[in-house]
């Protein structure tokens, strides 16, 4: 069972993506599920964050939103548990 959802949204910065998520992996004790909204992503980016961290799961969001709105794309995939959410 999964304790918390971490979830970031990212508007295609790997440059902060990366140490974000390397430490959830490596400081995170509990049972956890990580999304990143990968907002406005490059393709290239995206296929990059995904081969780099494939335990992540991403949500894509290509139309302008607010931060909010973008967390919101997420909170629907978070399910009945705690919600941690981050930005990069």
């Amino acid at each position: 069972m999964i304790d918390v959802a971490i979830v970031i949204v990212c508007m295609n910065n790997l440059k902060n993506l990366y140490p974000c998520l390397e430490s959830i992996r490596k400081y995170t004790s509990v049972t956890y599920e990580t999304l990143v909204v990968a907002y406005l992503f490059t393709p290239d980016n995206l296929r990059k964050a995904k081969e780099d961290f494939p335990w992540v799961t991403f949500i894509e969001s290509n139309e302008i939103r607010g931060f909010s709105e973008n967390n919101n794309l997420a909170l629907r995939q978070g399910g009945e548990r705690e919600i941690l959410f981050c930005s990069e």
